[in-house]
């Protein structure tokens, strides 16, 4: 049996050759995006427990892989090279569970950067900063028992870490204990910082918790997260959203922004997610697993949770994208590179991970670009059928499509095609890994301001601070002057002469405005509106009823009020009273004829006929009270209506 999640159809069933555990994944096939996990490379390791401890390179390129096993190696694997190499060998006392490289952020107005480190636990109670050399520059003995977390701020200036002993510690950079977070009474299983640093979420029991760390005011905020235990959880810098994994197989995420609470939850057969209010959101497939580890996609889309002899992927709204059958052996361990493109996975069998994800689909006019392979985007011309298959030299990362070009990035360089030539694209070195790709706009570009309009001119600032002189089409400017000036007939030679919908729209609006109904009842045939223009005809062929017509050129311009207050003016009740019929105002239409006694019979009667018809019962009060006091003559109400002239 092939464990390539590649090759499984939309409803496919696996089973793992150690349980009898069956995965089922259901997708729509009409969906736009078939995702899929790809594995673009594997290592395997000779250790006794597996590998915990991996994570990727914070610095310039994002295929750099750091790990530490129970052999006490700390090595560096270039994924796009395939190359390892070892760094250092740490004591042999030592038993690794987490490795975190140090982001390389420069102090707030110094030139000082912080330098590269990482920062290793161990199931000693230890913590040990350790530079990019393999010098270990420190070491701290944080907990009584085993560490199981610990995280570098996002400034790299701090460290916060968890651990058997139920404490929650911040550190300084040097190791020094600056504060004591927290204290529960069990084991606190993983520890994560919010984005902008001034919160940590952990974990302990079947609870998540949340303290502050500079403001010892505000009370900590603690709530029920998992059946059971709650052994991962991962806190988005893109959505601020907290995601949390534990023993039941439950996948639960939090916004905290909003207080909305959108949990994602697995049963035997099930993935289920509800809002805070309990109402159902999403049903999609899930499985009885428990959860060993959890991580966000840099840019918050994905969720990628890894389990035994599985990783799953999900979208952030909650729906099973794909999944990874990894044979015989337990994932403990995720985490994205910085760019996204790849997943590294450890597993208990000593084995590390990378997987590439594949499937997404960017679409513009008549093309279709697909990311086929790891290296491949397949282009499909809708228009003439054609296929273009385009290569890079190492896994493609991040493309888009747009203004007839595409962009393709890999790990080393930038891949700029024509719509015109797929064969000879500009290639561009690049410095640095690439987080995303942003085409600009067509024209102007994206979020310009308006700095100053007058006549057919404008000036626009661009987010650049570029300012741009456009000049909009002249046409709709000289409609306006000739209605302005009761020009009607150079007004319909123009629109006559360039016949778009713009203009006649244009003209038949001020027309209307102006009650130049002859005038209107033209453009609106040219725009194909029908009924406004038997609604004018009928005010056309009645020229002697002056103040109806008036009326009707009221309802014209939608104003019903004034068109009602009008007609109670003239006394007409019946045509005011109708003109609510029709416009189903029951209420309205009986208090009118209520307040002046005529035709109370006439809307009862006409209602009565209506609940009939749509077999509805009666629910307005104000009709119930008049069931037994109205009759009712159909034939006399029709005599009646046939008087209204609306």
């Amino acid at each position: 049996m092939s464990h390539n999640a590649a090759d499984r159809s939309p409803d496919a069933q696996l089973r793992c050759s150690k349980r009898d555990t069956v995965f089922r994944v259901t997708r729509d096939t009409s969906e736009a995006e078939q995702m899929r996990l790809e594995i673009v490379r594997k290592k395997e390791f000779r250790t006794t427990n597996g590998i915990n401890a991996i994570d990727w390179s914070l610095t310039k390129f994002a295929d750099e892989l750091y790990h530490c096993g129970d052999d006490c190696q700390l090595r560096l694997w270039r994924v796009v090279e395939n190359h390892s190499s070892t760094i250092a060998t740490l004591s042999e006392s030592w038993h690794p569970i987490t490795l975190r490289s140090c982001p390389t952020t420069k102090y707030a107005n110094k030139s000082t950067t912080v330098s590269q480190a990482f920062l290793l636990a161990t199931a000693e109670g230890k913590i040990a900063v350790i530079s990019k050399s393999g010098r270990v520059e420190k070491i701290v003995n944080a907990h009584n028992g085993a560490v199981l977390s610990a995280e570098w701020s996002s400034d790299g200036i701090s460290i916060v870490t968890c651990g058997e002993d139920g404490n929650v510690k911040l550190w300084s950079r040097n190791g020094v204990l600056r504060l004591h977070l927290a204290k529960v009474d069990q084991a606190v299983h993983c520890v994560r910082w919010s984005p902008d640093n001034s919160r940590v979420v952990f974990s302990f029991g079947d609870k998540l918790q949340i303290n502050w760390v500079k403001a010892t005011d505000k009370l900590p905020f603690k709530w029920h997260a998992n059946q059971g235990p709650v052994l991962a959880v991962d806190w988005s810098p893109a959505n601020n959203w907290i995601v949390s994994g534990g023993e039941n197989g439950k996948i639960k995420a939090n916004q905290l922004i909003s207080f909305q609470c959108i949990h994602f939850v697995t049963s035997a057969s099930q993935l289920q997610v509800w809002n805070e209010f309990g109402k159902a959101l999403y049903v999609t497939v899930g499985f009885e697993a428990p959860i060993c580890s959890i991580a966000w996609s840099p840019d918050g889309r994905w969720i990628a949770a890894g389990s035994n002899e599985v990783i799953l992927l999900y979208h952030q709204s909650g729906w099973l994208a794909t999944l990874q059958i990894i044979p015989d052996a337990e994932v403990s361990t995720l985490c994205w590179s910085s760019d996204g493109t790849l997943l590294a996975a450890s597993c208990s069998d000593g084995q590390i991970i990378c997987a590439s994800l594949l499937g997404s689909i960017r679409t513009w006019e008549h093309l279709e670009a697909k990311h086929l392979e790891k290296c491949t985007i397949e282009v499909k011309n809708f228009q003439d059928g054609s296929v273009e298959r385009l290569d890079a030299t190492d896994f493609i990362g991040h493309f888009d499509l747009g203004w007839e070009h595409l962009i393709a990035v890999d790990p080393k360089k930038c891949y700029i095609y024509r719509s015109k030539n797929w064969n000879t694209p500009i290639i561009m070195d690049l410095k640095h890994s690439v987080l995303a790709i942003a085409m600009t706009h067509r024209d102007i570009g994206k979020n310009a301001k308006i700095i100053k309009f007058f006549n057919s001119h404008t000036i626009l600032r661009r987010t650049d601070g570029c300012q741009i002189f456009c000049a909009l089409p002249i046409f709709p400017f000289a409609i306006l002057k000739f209605c302005q000036a009761c020009q009607w007939d150079r007004a319909l030679r123009l629109c006559n002469q360039l016949e778009t919908d713009e203009l006649w729209a244009t003209l038949a609006v001020e027309s209307t405005l102006k009650k130049k109904l002859d005038v209107a009842v033209i453009a609106y045939a040219k725009l194909n509106e029908v009924e406004k223009v038997s609604f004018i005809n009928n005010i056309l062929s009645n020229p002697t009823q002056d103040w109806l017509n008036e009326t009707h050129t009221t309802l014209l311009f939608g104003d019903v009020t004034k068109a009602e207050q009008m007609l109670l003016q003239k006394r007409s009740f019946l045509n005011a009273i109708m003109l609510n019929v029709h416009l189903n105002r029951w209420p309205r239409a009986l208090d009118i004829a209520l307040k002046n006694k005529v035709y109370v019979d006439v809307v009862a009667g006409l209602r009565q006929k209506y609940l009939e018809e749509e077999n509805k019962p009666e629910t307005i009060n104000s009709f119930l009270q008049l069931e037994d006091t109205v009759n009712i003559d159909l034939a006399d109400i029709q005599k009646k209506i046939s008087m209204a002239e609306i």
